[in-house]
């Protein structure tokens, strides 16, 4: 929890900095860029998170990885987690940010997940349903996961909307095996 809450503090400090600096959606870039590295190459994020490695030498990579833009505000940012000994909580901060960016804009993201490949049409019909839903504009992902069998799942934020045969059948299957019971 106090890691949550961590993420939260310093993801909000970052994105207030940010906007005051009219500098939201590059630092976004950044973010997510960064990440991406890191989940590319795993040994070097290793290494900002390693005890072992001393802060000058964790402060000396960032600044190779920002040689191109060395007065990046995503770059002083991680100097601080750098500093305050905070480095594990990369992975989260950028997700975070883009969800507080999104949320000034008045976007939401969602993930259409079916049996099946859906029409352009359907797709749309449930942008257009989420939005009315949520009165926020939907940026959408769809993914295709065949053993659900049919129906579809929405995942919007934390909320979970599963109208899938799969879980109608689990469910029909769990109330069959109470009632036997």
């Amino acid at each position: 929890m106090k890691t949550n809450l961590a993420v939260e503090r310093y993801t909000k400090a970052l994105f207030q900095i940010a906007e005051n600096k009219n500098l939201s959606d590059s630092a976004l870039v950044e973010l997510e860029a960064l990440s991406a590295f890191f989940s590319k190459n795993s040994r070097a994020f290793a290494l900002f998170d390693s005890p072992v490695i001393n802060k000058s030498e964790k402060r000396a990579l960032a600044s190779k990885i920002f040689e191109s833009n060395p007065e990046s505000l995503v770059k002083k940012f991680l100097l601080v987690l750098i500093e305050k000994n905070r480095t594990e909580l990369w992975p989260s901060i950028s997700k975070h940010f883009s969800n507080l960016l999104n949320e000034r804009k008045g976007l939401v993201e969602a993930t259409i997940v079916a049996a099946r490949s859906l029409s352009e049409n359907i797709r749309e019909k449930i942008r257009k349903a989420l939005e009315a839903r949520t009165r926020k504009t939907v940026i959408y992902k769809t993914r295709v996961e065949p053993d659900l069998i049919g129906g579809i799942q929405l995942r919007l934020g934390h909320l979970l909307i599963d109208g899938t045969l799969r879980t109608k059948l689990n469910e029909l299957k769990r109330e069959l095996c109470t009632m036997h019971s």
